[in-house]
Order: C-alpha cells, then sequence, then structure tokens
C-alpha cells in the first residue's frame, strides 16, 4: 500500500509539471491555446494516455484514433495490474501502442503522447540507459519495422480524450475496444479539437457506444 501511494504521489508530482503553463509573458501559451488538432489529409492520429489509481496496484491505459477530419475512428482502453514507476507507466503505454497498431490495418498513424521524456527518448539516437531503456529500445525496434508511424509530444490539455478513456469503467486484465465514443467523451470531443467549422463531426443525439470486452490473457 505504500508503494502504490509513493507512485501515485510520484505521478501527481510529473503531470503538475507537464500541466504548468506560462501566464502574462510575451509569446506564452495559455490554456485555451491548448486544442487538439487532426493529423495531415491521409493520415490518423491516436493519442494514448495512462494512469495510476491511488491504493490500487495497476495502471489504466486509454487510446482514442481520429482520422484526418477529427472523426472518431476507434478506442481502447485497459487495466493492468502491477506497480509500476511514472517513466515505465508512460514507456510501456506507447510500447502497447504500437504493439497493437502493428495488429491491425491502420497505417500511416500518428501518435501523441504527453510524457516529454519518453517521446525525447524515442527520438534519441542513444541508448536509453536509466530504469526504462529497455522498453524505449523494443519500441524503437517496432517503429523500424513500421515506417509509417511516429511517436510526437503533445500538451496535457491537447490530450484530453485519452486520459478521459482511462476512465471508461473496464475489468483488471481486460480492454474494452470501441468501435463509437463511449459516452463519457460525447460532450468533449467537439470541442477538443480544431477543423473546418462546416464539418459535422457525430451527431450526438444519435450516437451510441458500441464496446467489445476481451480478456488479456
Amino acid at each position: 500500500m505504500e508503494l502504490s501511494t509513493k507512485l501515485v504521489k510520484e505521478w501527481e508530482e510529473a503531470n503538475q509539471c507537464k500541466t504548468q503553463l506560462s501566464h502574462g509573458q510575451p509569446g506564452s501559451i495559455t490554456e485555451e491555446q491548448v486544442v487538439w488538432r487532426p493529423p495531415e489529409a491521409g493520415f490518423y492520429k491516436l493519442n494514448v494516455d495512462a494512469s495510476l489509481h491511488s491504493g490500487e496496484s495497476m495502471f489504466a491505459l486509454g487510446l482514442i484514433v481520429r482520422h484526418d477530419r477529427g472523426q472518431f475512428i476507434m478506442g481502447k482502453n485497459m487495466k493492468i495490474a502491477g506497480e509500476l514507476s511514472v517513466m515505465e507507466a508512460e514507456a510501456t503505454r506507447v510500447y502497447e501502442v504500437i504493439k497493437w497498431i502493428n495488429s491491425t490495418d491502420l497505417h500511416h498513424v500518428v501518435i501523441e503522447s504527453d510524457s516529454q521524456l519518453v517521446v525525447h527518448a524515442l527520438h534519441a539516437e542513444d541508448s536509453y540507459q536509466l530504469e526504462v531503456g529497455h522498453i524505449i529500445d523494443e519500441c524503437k525496434e517496432k517503429l523500424k519495422e513500421q515506417t509509417d508511424l511516429s511517436v510526437l509530444h503533445v500538451e496535457k490539455q491537447a490530450n484530453k480524450a485519452a486520459h478521459l478513456m482511462t476512465r471508461v469503467p473496464y475489468l483488471l486484465d481486460s480492454y474494452n475496444y470501441f468501435i463509437s465514443p463511449p459516452e463519457l467523451l460525447l460532450e468533449m470531443l467537439p470541442s477538443n479539437f480544431q477543423v473546418n467549422e462546416n464539418f459535422l463531426v457525430f451527431q450526438k443525439k444519435t450516437c451510441t457506444s458500441l464496446c467489445y470486452t476481451r480478456g488479456l490473457y
């Protein structure tokens, strides 16, 4: 229990550092300016996030895929048993996403994560030597195998949809696969990206979430 509390505190401190935005300075970025933006034409964008739960020896992962006009394509979340450090959870979520994309028919995918450390490590030429070095190396190898994948950093405010996916109910050591947005995302998706105002993403009143649950083992 003490270890779980320590890890959650470490997670919260790391997130606090990431979400500190400048105010009142020339050229500074305010929270209102940080929004999700669709990828270029012909590409998909996958946002991923992970979260720890206080008092529980597990972490949650959520992802959402949208196309170049902002429409929801698919989503997934999972709850995995185990106590990880912040860096381990951040690296594991990117690894799981790359591995999952390799098992689908998706191509030309831009992966966005709000973990600046992990994204920097993936783009570094040298091998990462800290606790997650082996995970980073495995990610790099998989990225070499699928050259139409890229991993970029995004501010936490533009990654809200993926964060909300981690909050959709699920069972331990299982995952939910969504082919339409879960109800928790319906209110925020239209306002969380910039796209041509004449384009309608989806009809809120008629959108029903379709979900499949599977065990991890």
